[in-house]
Protein backbone atom coordinates (compact mmCIF):
# COMPACT_ATOMS: atom_id res chain seq x y z
CA UNK A 1 0.00 0.00 0.00
CA UNK A 2 2.87 2.48 0.52
CA UNK A 3 4.62 1.66 -2.37
CA UNK A 4 1.07 2.17 -3.93
CA UNK A 5 0.61 5.35 -2.43
CA UNK A 6 4.33 6.93 -3.13
CA UNK A 7 3.55 5.69 -7.12
CA UNK A 8 0.43 7.85 -6.62
CA UNK A 9 2.41 11.22 -5.49
CA UNK A 10 5.33 10.82 -7.88
CA UNK A 11 2.59 10.58 -10.73
CA UNK A 12 0.80 13.83 -9.15
CA UNK A 13 4.47 15.62 -8.88
CA UNK A 14 5.13 14.75 -12.51
CA UNK A 15 1.52 16.24 -13.31
CA UNK A 16 1.85 19.67 -11.59
CA UNK A 17 5.61 19.84 -12.89
CA UNK A 18 3.95 19.43 -16.56
CA UNK A 19 1.02 21.92 -15.97
CA UNK A 20 3.16 24.77 -14.00
CA UNK A 21 6.01 24.23 -16.85
CA UNK A 22 3.53 25.03 -19.40
CA UNK A 23 1.74 27.77 -18.12
CA UNK A 24 5.40 29.41 -17.66
CA UNK A 25 5.93 28.58 -21.49
CA UNK A 26 2.76 30.31 -22.22
CA UNK A 27 3.77 33.60 -20.10
CA UNK A 28 6.98 33.40 -21.46
CA UNK A 29 5.42 33.48 -24.98
CA UNK A 30 2.54 36.28 -23.85
CA UNK A 31 5.65 38.17 -22.76
CA UNK A 32 7.48 38.22 -25.60
CA UNK A 33 4.38 39.42 -27.85
CA UNK A 34 4.52 42.89 -28.14
CA UNK A 35 1.44 44.79 -28.18
CA UNK A 36 0.62 46.18 -31.78
CA UNK A 37 -0.64 49.76 -32.26
CA UNK A 38 -3.74 47.31 -34.49
CA UNK A 39 -3.97 45.53 -31.18
CA UNK A 40 -5.26 48.21 -29.03
CA UNK A 41 -8.82 49.47 -28.93
CA UNK A 42 -9.25 52.83 -29.42
CA UNK A 43 -12.40 54.60 -28.24
CA UNK A 44 -13.67 56.90 -30.74
CA UNK A 45 -16.99 59.15 -30.47
CA UNK A 46 -18.71 62.02 -32.09
CA UNK A 47 -18.56 65.14 -30.34
CA UNK A 48 -20.21 68.39 -30.32
CA UNK A 49 -17.47 71.23 -31.80
CA UNK A 50 -14.58 70.73 -33.69
CA UNK A 51 -11.24 69.44 -33.33
CA UNK A 52 -9.87 72.44 -32.34
CA UNK A 53 -12.73 72.51 -29.53
CA UNK A 54 -14.09 69.59 -28.79
CA UNK A 55 -17.63 69.31 -26.51
CA UNK A 56 -19.17 67.00 -25.16
CA UNK A 57 -19.68 63.33 -26.45
CA UNK A 58 -23.15 62.94 -28.69
CA UNK A 59 -23.01 59.44 -29.76
CA UNK A 60 -19.94 57.00 -28.46
CA UNK A 61 -18.81 54.53 -31.49
CA UNK A 62 -17.52 51.34 -31.52
CA UNK A 63 -13.80 51.00 -30.66
CA UNK A 64 -11.24 51.07 -33.69
CA UNK A 65 -9.47 47.78 -33.59
CA UNK A 66 -7.31 45.87 -36.16
CA UNK A 67 -8.28 42.71 -34.43
CA UNK A 68 -9.89 41.40 -37.33
CA UNK A 69 -6.62 42.30 -39.27
CA UNK A 70 -5.09 39.43 -38.94
CA UNK A 71 -1.34 39.07 -40.21
CA UNK A 72 -0.04 42.49 -42.24
CA UNK A 73 -2.73 45.13 -42.43
CA UNK A 74 -4.39 45.88 -45.24
CA UNK A 75 -2.89 42.43 -46.63
CA UNK A 76 -5.59 40.11 -45.71
CA UNK A 77 -8.70 38.35 -47.15
CA UNK A 78 -10.37 40.27 -44.33
CA UNK A 79 -9.52 43.67 -45.25
CA UNK A 80 -9.32 43.38 -49.30
CA UNK A 81 -13.28 42.33 -48.29
CA UNK A 82 -13.70 45.65 -46.89
CA UNK A 83 -11.67 47.68 -49.82
CA UNK A 84 -9.38 48.85 -47.32
CA UNK A 85 -5.77 50.65 -48.17
CA UNK A 86 -2.79 48.39 -47.59
CA UNK A 87 -1.66 50.28 -44.55
CA UNK A 88 -5.00 50.20 -42.65
CA UNK A 89 -3.51 49.45 -38.30
CA UNK A 90 -7.75 49.60 -37.44
CA UNK A 91 -10.82 49.74 -38.32
CA UNK A 92 -14.71 49.92 -37.02
CA UNK A 93 -18.16 49.96 -38.37
CA UNK A 94 -21.40 51.89 -36.00
CA UNK A 95 -24.54 52.42 -36.53
CA UNK A 96 -25.99 55.68 -34.36
CA UNK A 97 -29.19 57.20 -34.56
CA UNK A 98 -29.04 60.47 -36.28
CA UNK A 99 -29.47 62.14 -39.66
CA UNK A 100 -26.75 63.15 -41.60
CA UNK A 101 -27.88 67.29 -42.42
CA UNK A 102 -28.51 67.68 -38.64
CA UNK A 103 -24.90 66.53 -37.91
CA UNK A 104 -23.92 69.37 -40.46
CA UNK A 105 -26.05 71.89 -39.22
CA UNK A 106 -23.51 72.36 -35.81
CA UNK A 107 -20.22 71.68 -35.48
CA UNK A 108 -19.64 68.02 -34.56
CA UNK A 109 -16.13 66.15 -34.63
CA UNK A 110 -15.52 62.61 -34.96
CA UNK A 111 -12.64 62.03 -32.05
CA UNK A 112 -10.36 59.14 -31.75
CA UNK A 113 -8.08 57.79 -28.31
CA UNK A 114 -5.03 56.41 -28.00
CA UNK A 115 -6.92 53.62 -25.13
CA UNK A 116 -9.20 53.38 -23.10
CA UNK A 117 -6.15 53.61 -20.25
CA UNK A 118 -4.94 57.06 -21.47
CA UNK A 119 -8.60 58.38 -22.72
CA UNK A 120 -7.03 61.72 -22.65
CA UNK A 121 -4.55 61.47 -25.39
CA UNK A 122 -6.52 62.13 -28.91
CA UNK A 123 -4.62 60.47 -31.70
CA UNK A 124 -6.63 61.20 -34.80
CA UNK A 125 -9.85 63.80 -35.29
CA UNK A 126 -12.12 64.92 -38.48
CA UNK A 127 -14.47 68.10 -38.52
CA UNK A 128 -17.76 66.96 -39.75
CA UNK A 129 -17.95 69.40 -42.80
CA UNK A 130 -18.57 69.25 -45.70
CA UNK A 131 -21.54 67.95 -48.54
CA UNK A 132 -22.84 64.76 -48.71
CA UNK A 133 -23.17 63.02 -51.50
CA UNK A 134 -25.41 60.23 -52.26
CA UNK A 135 -26.16 60.38 -48.85
CA UNK A 136 -22.23 59.64 -48.09
CA UNK A 137 -19.89 62.29 -46.59
CA UNK A 138 -15.87 61.04 -46.59
CA UNK A 139 -13.76 62.90 -43.81
CA UNK A 140 -10.51 62.65 -43.40
CA UNK A 141 -8.85 61.75 -40.04
CA UNK A 142 -5.71 64.09 -39.01
CA UNK A 143 -3.17 62.90 -36.93
CA UNK A 144 -2.98 64.43 -33.39
CA UNK A 145 -0.32 64.44 -30.53
CA UNK A 146 2.30 62.91 -33.04
CA UNK A 147 0.38 59.50 -33.24
CA UNK A 148 1.65 58.80 -36.51
CA UNK A 149 -1.82 57.69 -36.82
CA UNK A 150 -4.33 58.87 -39.67
CA UNK A 151 -7.26 57.78 -41.79
CA UNK A 152 -10.43 58.19 -42.65
CA UNK A 153 -14.48 58.33 -41.65
CA UNK A 154 -17.37 57.69 -43.47
CA UNK A 155 -20.84 58.68 -42.54
CA UNK A 156 -23.07 56.98 -44.70
CA UNK A 157 -27.51 57.77 -44.02
CA UNK A 158 -28.91 54.60 -43.85
CA UNK A 159 -32.16 55.62 -43.10
CA UNK A 160 -33.76 58.82 -42.21
CA UNK A 161 -32.74 58.55 -38.64
CA UNK A 162 -29.54 56.27 -38.72
CA UNK A 163 -26.28 56.61 -39.79
CA UNK A 164 -23.79 54.04 -40.41
CA UNK A 165 -20.18 55.65 -39.17
CA UNK A 166 -17.17 53.80 -40.40
CA UNK A 167 -13.34 55.12 -39.31
CA UNK A 168 -10.56 53.33 -40.81
CA UNK A 169 -7.31 54.12 -39.02
CA UNK A 170 -3.61 53.88 -41.20
CA UNK A 171 0.05 54.39 -40.69
CA UNK A 172 1.16 57.62 -41.66
CA UNK A 173 4.45 56.63 -41.72
CA UNK A 174 3.50 54.41 -44.26
CA UNK A 175 1.40 56.54 -46.20
CA UNK A 176 3.89 58.77 -46.32
CA UNK A 177 6.40 56.30 -48.26
CA UNK A 178 3.75 55.22 -50.65
CA UNK A 179 3.24 58.70 -51.46
CA UNK A 180 6.76 59.44 -51.50
CA UNK A 181 7.39 56.17 -53.65
CA UNK A 182 4.46 57.55 -56.04
CA UNK A 183 6.32 60.95 -56.64
CA UNK A 184 9.66 59.13 -57.38
CA UNK A 185 10.53 59.66 -61.58
CA UNK A 186 11.35 56.46 -62.82
CA UNK A 187 15.36 55.84 -63.74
Amino acid sequence: MRKRLIGSMLALATLLVGVMAGTLAATAQDAATPATADSVAHPAHIHVGTCEELGDVVHPLEDVTGAHLEGTPGATPEAADEGLPGDVIAHSRTTIEANLDDLLAEEHAVNVHESAENIDVYIACANIEGEAEEGELYLELQELNDSGVTGQVILSQADDNSIEVTITLTDAAAEGAATTAEATPAS
